[in-house]
């Protein structure tokens, strides 16, 4: 049986492979809906007899439904620690590589349903050319539903003065909650005096080990003004079956410069919108979500430092999340 222990050595293990695997991005995302209306009064209709099945029909469905949410990546929406990866801007141009290690602890309330949700991850980030960068991510999650191993492999490309484009694939072993493959791909257009603003316009695929699949577009906005960097972004997600839709937004602020320290807000907020398959009663989900981190990342020296991250995230109607990561890099 695969364990968080086998995980880390594995993870440990695998240094000189990582540039296979990663962890990917994120962003946010969702399923929803509702159908057989006709199937739903009957059944609402016996629940409504009988109290004592309501309530435990009603804990069955909140399971799913947490359960669902957190397999489309609804629930994590911080992905920078398990789905999203941080743009190069924190690889001073003084190195051409850098290694992360980090690690994550959640805990979730009510926290008998739930548990402890910890997380170790291994990037690997190199600088090619001045135009290029690839990375890779490999990530050992263990939660109450089981361990598992997430990968990711990507780049940032700059095509010419005004356009970069950023690409990553990522896949995960089968559990109730990684993805089976994910696919991101961003354009990045510079504009403005001195190509301050970046207009982002992105794409996401996602496919679960079940029957669900997650198409996303967003587009947003960065400014780029001396130390300091404001992004806003949003999300639209069609989540199958149903083709149920929804949004998300998110804000983002970050100050610092590259060999000094970088330290960032961000609030992340929107629907989370999927059809429940897993009952015996198609059911529709649309939950509200919320999410608020606050990262710092510390150069020590000229070469290596530290960083770290809270985070608050609340599903309506499920559960809170309250985690911490902390983490050690090098450049070379």
């Amino acid at each position: 049986m695969l364990t968080l222990k086998n995980i880390l050595s594995k993870t440990a293990c695998s240094a000189s492979a990582i540039a296979l695997l990663v962890l990917a991005t994120t962003m946010c995302i969702g399923k929803a809906d509702a159908d057989e209306n006709k199937s739903t009064n009957v059944y609402s209709a016996n629940l409504s007899e009988n109290p004592l099945l309501a309530a435990d029909s009603t804990k069955n469905r909140l399971d799913q439904a947490v359960k669902e949410a957190e397999q489309s990546g609804a629930v994590e929406m911080n992905q920078n620690n398990t789905i999203t990866v941080p743009e190069p801007m924190m690889l001073p141009a003084t190195h051409r590589n850098r290694i992360d290690l980090s690690g994550t602890y959640e805990y979730l309330h009510p926290h008998g349903s739930y548990g402890n949700w910890q997380n170790i991850t291994v990037a690997f980030y190199r600088r090619e050319t001045p135009d290029f960068t690839w990375f890779a991510q490999l990530g050992g999650h263990s939660r109450k539903e089981g361990d598992g191993l997430l990968g990711t492999a990507g780049a940032y490309k700059d095509w010419n003065e005004w356009l970069y484009t950023y690409s990553a694939l990522s896949a995960g072993t089968n559990s109730e909650y990684l993805p089976k493959i994910r696919v991101d791909h961003d354009f990045n257009i510079k504009f403005g005096p001195a190509k301050m603003f970046v207009w982002t316009i992105g794409g996401t695929y996602i496919q679960y080990f079940d029957v669900h699949r997650d198409y996303i577009i967003s587009t947003g906005i960065t400014a780029y003004i001396n130390k300091w960097i404001a992004e806003y972004r949003i999300f639209r997600n069609i989540s199958d079956p149903g083709s149920k839709v929804s949004y998300s937004q998110l804000f983002g602020l970050s100050y610092g410069q590259d060999g000094w320290q970088w330290t960032y807000g961000k609030l992340s907020f929107g629907k989370q919108a999927y059809l429940s398959t897993a009952l015996e009663t198609r059911e529709s989900v649309n939950n509200n979500s919320i999410l608020a981190t606050v990262g710092h990342r510390h150069w020590l020296g000229s070469d290596y430092g530290v960083f770290g991250e809270v985070g608050y995230f609340n599903l309506s109607n499920a559960y809170h999340r309250y985690g911490m990561t902390l983490g050690v890099f090098k450049e070379f």
